[in-house]
């Protein structure tokens, strides 16, 4: 039996009513069944739960135009948070909260849902050879039981992570390590750490020698560096630094022309490198030393004669003076240059005796007390 038209359209506009009821619900912020004009609870697609995969989690609100804020640390979103545009790929263990906020309405009540992912774990590294003590280097290959992993490694005693050093191919051990290895592989929980320690009980590189040896010189050095062990290479540094083997290569004798800390460290594969050797080179020029007169000598009056002397550390102007016995008898000049001598012309009337000496010192005396020297014995004047 069909249905009249009176009872077709009854029947539309009930379901008409029903609708636009529903519309009013969702979209009007007057709606009787919505009090506190509060935006719908987001929820999850698939909900929280247990998986033995990775999950791509989508999130859905029933009032149109709300933007969904979500967190994944546990924390509760704002309207600052990560806004919700496409499925989150869960990967590993989380919680996820999520809350929707639309203008005009009260935030939603916070959804969260807690995803445990129990993926399969990749299998732990191995080392070949294994961990252990050792008379000469090891060249040590990293492998892992799971096909397709990336096996990351450190040797500084630190946990690999996935952005540590790709393992590609052995790695040389020379000396005492340690080495840690971690395998990820996408879809599983990373390895556990396998961690081995290599002792290599390398035999040692003789300390170099240095000739001459350090101590306290009077003129610049030139120092040769040798080593008992054969076929070794030589570093070695000028400025206190500790030797490497990107240091300078020595090849020749190293001039040393003031005062110096030298350091050498010998080098040769297969062996442990040397103890480092230190010499401390102290070069010290003398004070002005008069060299001539000098004791013995005969000066004429009215003749020309060069005094000479070692000018010393000091470059500043020195004054030369004639003594007789203790007593200053004349200054030949003050504030002479310091390069070592000056010409003399003995005066005529100057008195005969056999107790003269010469006298150069620093013109700045008052700071230099100590930058002088007389000649060693009396020489005389006629």
């Amino acid at each position: 039996m069909g249905i009249d038209i009176k009872t077709f359209g009854l029947i539309c506009i009930f379901v008409l009513t029903i609708l636009l009821g529903s519309c009013y619900k969702y979209d009007n912020p007057l709606d009787p069944g919505n009090p506190d004009n509060m935006t719908p609870t987001p929820t999850f697609n698939p909900p929280g739960g247990t998986y033995t995969s990775q999950q791509s989690v989508s999130m859905y609100c029933a009032l149109g135009g709300a933007d969904i804020r979500y967190t994944t640390n546990g924390s509760e979103p704002t309207e600052t948070s990560n806004l919700y545009s496409s499925p989150i790929l869960v990967a590993y263990t989380n919680t996820i909260k999520a809350k929707a906020f639309k203008t005009g309405y009260n935030p939603s009540q916070t959804s969260t849902s807690i995803f445990t992912i129990n993926l399969p774990s990749v299998a732990t590294p191995t080392f070949n050879p294994p961990g252990g003590t050792y008379s000469s280097a090891q060249s040590v290959s990293i492998s892992c039981a799971t096909s397709g992993v990336s096996i990351r490694y450190t040797t500084n005693g630190s946990e690999p992570t996935e952005t540590s050093n790709l393992y590609s191919s052995p790695i040389s051990v020379a000396y005492t390590n340690t080495i840690k290895a971690k395998a990820f592989k996408t879809g599983y929980n990373p390895s556990q750490t396998s961690t081995s320690i290599y002792t290599i009980n390398l035999p040692s590189v003789a300390t170099p020698t240095f000739n001459p040896p350090g101590g306290t010189y009077s003129s610049a050095q030139s120092v040769s560096i040798s080593c008992a062990t054969s076929g070794v290479s030589i570093r070695y540094t000028t400025n206190g630094n500790e030797p490497t083997e990107t240091s300078s290569l020595y090849s020749s004798p190293v001039s040393i022309t003031n005062t110096t800390t030298l350091k050498a460290k010998a080098f040769k594969t297969g062996y442990s490198p040397s103890t480092i050797a230190t010499a401390i080179y102290s070069i010290v020029s003398p004070p002005i030393t008069v060299l001539y007169p000098n004791g013995g000598e005969v000066f004429h009056r009215g003749q020309t004669y060069t005094i000479t002397w070692l000018p010393g550390p000091n470059t500043t102007p020195v004054d030369v003076q004639v003594f007789k016995g203790t007593t200053l008898w004349l200054t030949i000049q003050n504030y002479a240059t310091n390069d070592g001598s000056i010409s003399w012309t003995v005066s005529n009337g100057i008195q005969i005796g056999n107790d003269y000496r010469i006298k150069v010192r620093n013109s700045d005396y008052i700071n230099h007390t100590d930058d002088f020297d007389f000649s060693d014995s009396y020489f005389s004047i006629e």
